[in-house]
């Protein structure tokens, strides 16, 4: 993820150096470079994009609404991303209350 980010970030410094407008093959050969260093690497979770949108803090009272609702977005997908863990958890929580009775019924 840590090369990903290098290289994208070389290429976003590569964009911005260029000034005025870009023929349609500088464009498409710029695309073409883009997509090339996203596919050389694993993709990012839906979360890391909503992260990334809450760098910005918002400036007006209708901006601070969609920032409130892209945090609480955020923290949905989040929360997604660990439902394995919770689904995995109550699992081992009810063997163990199970293992447990039956220990108890058969000691008391």
């Amino acid at each position: 993820m840590h090369r990903n980010g290098v290289e994208l970030g070389r290429f976003s410094r590569k964009v911005a150096g260029i000034r005025g407008v870009v023929s349609d093959q500088e464009y498409i050969q710029l695309t073409e470079e883009y997509y090339a260093i996203l596919e050389k690497y694993e993709n990012h979770k839906p979360v890391d994009y909503q992260l990334t949108l809450l760098s910005d803090w918002p400036e007006s009272g209708r901006q601070k609404l969609a920032y409130g609702f892209r945090v609480l977005k955020t923290c949905i997908y989040t929360a997604i991303g660990f439902s394995h863990y919770f689904i995995a958890f109550s699992l081992v929580a009810y063997v163990f209350f199970f293992l447990f009775r039956g220990i108890a019924k058969h000691a008391g």
